[in-house]
């Protein structure tokens, strides 16, 4: 009950964190969050109910890399803080759902840091909900995100797809998902001048004292507060690093929030585009995750490098091939 959860008059408020209609659905009423409090009926079970005499068991073990084919998904375990994240290829997404690029399309959603929605149309990286994904532009100033991601396949802890923006613009899109972040690789093919924001995850807070930006941070920029640490470090492609504080009320867990970002900027023709995208409770964790991996890009092709020894490349099948180390890491449980 530490959070806001009633209004002035006692009824339960639509939202997660607090009180917050920019993150609702069109379908949602001042019913909704007492059918979602079904949950917590078993509160109301008396203290001789079995529910309450049941030994209390650990959670199974389970694999740090999770590939879930039936829904597209890979789904990350952190070993330290088992925090959860669900590595996104992209979906198809359809029109109706409220913010449903934000909702269904970002490149990771993490239940420690969650996700933001957009609380005006100026699709601004303060303002356009553009965390977790890279967007685009074409004229500097609005940004789209994705939407309509096609091809979408996960193989072996990595995930494909390609986006089509505009007429003669192609970005396709490798994710590699690893127990305490992701990288993400982009091969960007464009007959236009474009801009490029990429983001990493938005950290919540409530206090601005609390919460510290680094643009400047190695090795990448870097934002810190309560709720953990969201960093990017970009390895391949000329990118600016900056740190952004969101718009009030576009974040699911907490009325602020701030990403660290990379922007680029690219003319016709083939570009390639990678980053480290990491988040946690703890800097130092976050950092030495970063500094892990490297890449090597090829005419037409992109090698990953873990310690400087091969672990994945994007050759063969939609989702690239791993290395033998790396598919054995993948059946790691923790």
């Amino acid at each position: 009950l530490r959070q806001p959860i009633f209004s002035d008059t006692g009824v339960l408020t639509i939202g997660y964190g607090y009180p917050n209609l920019v993150a609702a659905e069109s379908y949602n009423s001042p019913g909704s969050p007492y059918w979602a409090m079904k949950a917590l009926l078993p509160l109301a079970l008396p203290e001789t109910h079995p529910f309450w005499r049941a030994e209390e068991l650990p959670l199974p073990a389970r694999r740090s890399v999770h590939t879930v084919l039936g829904a597209k998904l890979l789904l990350t375990t952190d070993p330290r803080t088992r925090d959860v994240t669900a590595v996104n290829p992209g979906q198809p997404v359809l029109d109706w759902p409220r913010n449903a690029p934000q909702k269904y399309s970002k490149c990771a959603y993490s239940t420690r840091f969650a996700f933001t929605v957009p609380v005006s149309g100026a699709g601004s990286p303060a303002e356009g909900g553009l965390d977790s994904v890279i967007s685009l532009s074409d004229d500097g100033r609005l940004f789209r995100v994705r939407e309509q991601c096609f091809g979408a396949e996960v193989r072996d802890g990595a995930a494909f797809s390609h986006w089509e923006p505009w007429v003669g613009v192609e970005l396709a899109t490798w994710v590699i998902a690893e127990p305490s972040g992701h990288l993400r690789i982009h091969r960007l093919r464009t007959s236009r001048k474009l801009w490029a924001v990429e983001a990493g995850f938005a950290v919540p807070y409530t206090d601005k004292l609390t919460r510290e930006l680094l643009a400047d941070g190695k090795p990448g920029p870097l934002v810190r507060a309560p709720a953990g640490t969201s960093l990017l470090r970009s390895l391949a492609g000329e990118r600016t690093p900056e740190c952004v504080d969101v718009g009030a009320n576009s974040h699911l867990l907490a009325s602020l929030s701030a990403m660290p970002i990379l922007r680029s900027t690219h003319e016709a023709g083939e570009h390639w585009l990678a980053c480290w995208a990491g988040g946690g409770a703890a800097s130092d964790d976050v950092v030495a995750a970063a500094n892990t991996f490297s890449i090597e890009i090829a005419t037409g092709a992109v090698r990953v490098l873990r310690e400087g020894a091969p672990w994945w490349n994007s050759a063969g099948d939609p989702c690239g091939e791993s290395s033998a180390a790396r598919r054995e890491s993948l059946g790691k449980l923790v």
